[in-house]
């Protein structure tokens, strides 16, 4: 590795070993050290807001639920503590160096004779711009399609949205899924989708907290050039044991808390059954998903572009079921230490083979007694796995650090074969043929990182850290037709970032805070520094007004490339940058305001983020000889901007939020719609959502109402071929303008009920939900049958009404 590699990562460890001496010596008797904790399962709680009322000093808990307040007043002083889901806790102590534990419950609780009334909050938009944190204890309160899925709920947040109702990718900010840094306890995951996008690749149950950064996010993150998402798994109950799980049409899950002395092993385990029992809700989820086709369809065409076939017969005889399973074991070898390991591991397997048997008009003339037939073999199996080991230690009062080693894999398998065989012209003439591809893309990842918190003072935080991260991505992609070579695309690559990072926090002046960092990341691949430098501003106006802005640059090593199909639709695969295809980059810029009023919160916020050296993989532009990819690979640049609005109830028996986004996403590619600028796949312009919650006695009661402006796509206008030298012909297909025309508006409603059962060793719920209440028709995208003149066009339809039950349990 180049010398260069090493500088900011040796930097920062000599600063951190000189501000570790210096925050050793600097201790004061004026302080409050304290852990918060869940009160009914003793799991801490990260990001928790701890304020010293009097003196108006307000930090935040950390990964391990830990803080500590500097220059309390000596004799007596109140704590409040306020976390999201939680109803806040308030405690009149004295300051003193033994460590307080603080235990917060979901509901209104009485301690010290103080009586605190609240309601959880489900949703939180803290005081930095661009960051939004979700309960998952509270996403089963959402309506969902199956089973209450974090993902799902984090779709009808602000600024984040998903391609449709058959995916769980998430769309943050005009930015793609694959720009999406993804962390589940440390580790990188690559793909989060179960059941083809119906839902996220995590158990909800397993879930502790969810921090969402939809645009420029700060310095101690890396690596993708859109938003976070950073997920951290429950530790488990470290004083008893404690069993909860559940199920529902598709699947069955089950998470186990076991305590081990000065730790906890935490299990959590979910498969689907859909591969021994199908309900009518995987029937109608799996016809979505996958499509079929019904007697006398029009399938294809024939050679020379004559008319298709007609199907009589179709037998599918589709096989499919997914898991996946988490592991957590955390230990406490000193008051100060935590030491935990995690592992992740989920896959999807879908076999959508099948026969069609022909009859009909086609090729001219009538069949012989061998009609045509079509055998398919379509088989594809994704999946993520992973694992991070990680020590965190608290060393003084004002220093702690943070060890990581996380690995990660993600691989994705498709083999199709399509075989087309039979007579014609009253069988003087036999036809067949072979269409078949192969696709196979895998990205290993290995991350080693080094951090550490400096707290000099209570309005003065310093982060900083090194790290080193290796990657290795392969794709394959093989087209025959007729055991003659069409198409071959490969690529292999192995790159290696390393560098650093230094974040400070500080409020100069009480009511403004200042967060700037710089990230230095040396990319072996370019052999290429990248200097990315962030910052932001909070300024506290009057009472419950603030005003906040964000800035920073960003770089992503490994990217995704969307695959342009017209005809079938889109795919994507993963690809690591070098020379030929450089690291995307992006800039953002963020602007807001916010006013709180009593339990009523509002808020606007303005966006930008440009970005370049985006990926498009297209076969329609390719130049180079039959059998060669030529060139297939394209980069342009892309610009998001928008304006969201929010409205908020935080607390009381009826929450929820109203959100509007006003948006545009485009792209440019020299070589695509003749240089011109286009609208991205994903360009929503308009989009509102509305979100309730009503707690009606042991009754909750939930609904969602969306509402989002018809997205782009290409129409092809007509196809013609051409006969090649050496006699072969070869397809092609004249589009109008790059996403050119738009599909309808998108909108439905959803709601759900829930009520939870007590017993005297455990509870358990009931959950009914409707997904598409009134039966909305929203079209997912269109097919387009060439063969036709004029050309046929069919809407594919997303979901309908579809109820769904769900049962959970929990052994006290």
């Amino acid at each position: 590795m180049a010398k260069s590699a090493w500088v900011p990562g040796v930097a920062l460890l000599l600063l951190l070993l000189a501000g570790g001496a210096t925050a050793t010596t600097a201790q004061s008797n004026s302080r409050l050290n304290g852990v918060v904790k869940d009160s009914a399962t003793g799991e801490t709680i990260p990001y928790a807001d701890v304020t010293a009322v009097e003196a108006r000093i307000t930090v935040t808990t950390n990964y391990d639920g830990r803080f500590t307040l500097l220059r309390v007043p000596v004799d007596s002083f109140t704590v409040r503590i306020e976390a999201l889901g939680y109803a806040p806790l308030e405690r009149r102590l004295s300051a003193g160096g033994r460590v307080m534990e603080f235990l917060l419950a979901r509901r209104a609780v009485a301690l010290e004779a103080i009586q605190v009334t609240a309601v959880a909050r489900d949703v939180e938009l803290t005081e930095h711009a661009a960051q939004v944190a979700l309960s998952p204890a509270q996403v089963a309160a959402l309506p969902s399609v199956g089973q209450p899925d974090v993902f799902r709920a984090l779709q009808l947040l602000p600024g984040i949205s998903s391609s449709g109702d058959g995916s769980s990718g998430l769309y943050v900010r005009g930015g793609t899924p694959d720009q999406n840094l993804v962390l589940f306890d440390g580790m990188t995951v690559y793909h989060i989708d179960h059941f083809f996008g119906l839902f996220s690749a995590f158990n909800n149950d397993a879930i502790k907290d969810v921090r969402v950064f939809t645009a420029a996010f700060p310095a101690r993150y890396g690596g993708r050039v859109s938003s976070v998402l950073d997920l951290t798994g429950k530790v488990g109950n470290e004083q008893r044991f404690r069993l909860q799980g559940g199920a529902s049409l598709l699947s069955a899950d089950a998470v186990a808390e076991v305590p081990l002395g000065k730790g906890s092993w935490l299990f959590s385990a979910r498969r689907s059954y859909t591969d021994v029992l199908r309900t009518p809700l995987y029937d109608k989820l799996f016809d979505f998903r996958t499509g079929s086709t019904d007697e006398g369809t029009t399938i294809g065409s024939g050679p020379g572009g004559r008319p298709g076939f007609r199907a009589n017969e179709v037998q599918v005889q589709p096989d499919f079921y997914f898991y996946d399973v988490q592991n957590k074991v955390s230990y406490r070898p000193s008051p100060a230490d935590l030491v935990s390991a995690s592992l992740y591991a989920g896959a999807d397997r879908l076999d959508e083979s099948n026969s069609v048997q022909f009859g009909g008009g086609g090729l001219g003339g009538n069949f012989g007694s061998d009609a045509p037939a079509s055998t398919v073999t379509d088989v594809t199996d994704w999946g993520n796995r992973g694992a991070s080991g990680r020590w965190s230690r608290e060393w003084s009062d004002r220093w702690s650090t943070d060890v990581l080693v996380a690995a990660s894999r993600y691989q994705s398998e498709n083999r199709t074969e399509n075989s087309v065989s039979g007579t014609s012209n009253g069988g003087a003439g036999r036809f067949g043929g072979t269409f078949s591809f192969a696709e196979d893309n895998v990205v290993d990842n290995l991350t080693f990182r080094l951090g550490s918190e400096l707290r000099l003072a209570n309005d003065l935080r310093f982060q900083l850290g090194s790290w080193l991260e290796r990657s290795e991505v392969s794709y394959e992609f093989d087209r025959l037709s007729s055991d003659t070579l069409a198409l071959d695309v490969g690529r292999q690559a192995r790159g290696q970032v390393a560098g650093g990072y230094l974040e400070s926090t500080w409020s100069p002046l009480r009511p403004l805070s200042l967060t700037t960092g710089v990230r230095a990341s040396h990319y072996d691949l370019t052999g290429d520094l990248y200097w990315e430098p962030r910052a932001s501003a909070t300024i506290q106006v009057g009472d419950g007004l603030r005003l906040n802005g964000a800035w920073g640059k960003y770089h992503q090593w490994v990217n995704r490339a969307e695959n342009e199909d017209v005809l079938e639709g889109s795919r994507d695969f993963w690809l690591l940058a070098d020379d030929e295809l450089p690291p995307t980059a992006a800039e953002h810029w963020v602007l807001g305001a916010a006013l709180t009023r009593g339990t009523y919160a509002f808020s606007v916020e303005a966006y930008e983020k440009d970005f370049s050296n985006i990926t498009l993989f297209s076969t329609r532009y390719r130049i180079g000889p039959i059998g060669d990819a030529g060139q297939l690979f394209f980069t342009g640049s892309g610009v998001a901007r928008g304006v969201e609005l929010l409205a908020q109830k935080t607390a009381g028996t009826l929450t929820g939020w109203l959100t509007y986004t006003l948006a545009e996403a485009t792209n440019r590619f020299a070589e695509i719609n003749g240089g011109e600028q286009f609208p991205a796949t994903h360009d929503a312009r308009h989009s509102f959502k509305l979100v309730g919650n009503y707690q009606l006695g042991r009754w909750q009661l939930g609904g969602s109402w969306v509402f989002t402006s018809g997205r782009p796509y290409t129409i092809p206008e007509s196809q013609y071929s051409l006969v090649l030298l050496d006699g072969s012909r070869q397809s092609y297909i004249h589009v109008g303008d790059k996403n050119g025309e738009r599909l309808p508006a998108y909108h439905r409603l959803d709601l759900s009920a829930r009520r939870r059962f007590e017993r005297e060793r455990f509870s358990w719920d009931l959950g009914l939900s409707v997904f598409n209440a009134y039966n909305r028709d929203n079209v997912w995208y269109r097919q387009f049958d060439l063969s036709q003149q004029p050309i046929t066009i069919t809407d594919v339809s997303m979901l309908g009404l579809t109820p769904s039950i769900d049962v959970r349990f929990a052994l006290r």
